[in-house]
Formats: structure tokens, sequence, C-alpha cells
């Protein structure tokens, strides 16, 4: 969504991506505005959360994964 590279980390369901600090509030208003669910979290602190929001029921996440997802596949 970004064109910064998610990776899986490793034995967990999650997933990470590291982008410049400058950019963080532009990455958060983008996913605020769509409704995707983030946490940020702070390698300094030993991975603690910084800050995090939960749009519980209209999380669009999937909806924007599965549109990426077959984005990237047709492009490869």
């Amino acid at each position: 969504m970004f064109g910064y590279k998610i990776k899986p980390i490793d034995s967990t369901n999650y997933a990470s991506c590291g982008f410049p600090v400058a950019s963080i509030n532009k990455i958060k208003t983008a996913l605020e505005t769509r409704k995707i669910n983030y946490v940020l979290l702070s390698k300094s602190t030993n991975y603690e959360v910084e800050e995090m929001d939960d749009n519980k029921n209209l999380n669009t996440y999937e909806e924007v994964y599965n549109k990426a997802h077959k984005y990237i596949r047709l492009r490869g």
C-alpha cells in the first residue's frame, strides 16, 4: 500500500514493516482514513506498544490486502 516491504515475524501470526520516522504521521493518517488497525512498537523499549488504533468491526485490512495481493500477482 505504501511501497514498504512487509516481513513476517518468525513463528507468529504477525508481520513487520519498517519505514522512516519522518513518514509515521503520513502512514498513520492513511491507515486511519482507510480504517485499518495498526500498532506502533518501539524498538528502543524492547518492542513495547507506543500507540494502537483498533477499529473493531470497521477494520478493512482484509479487503485492502486482497485487492493489493491481486494487483501484485498480476504485476509480478
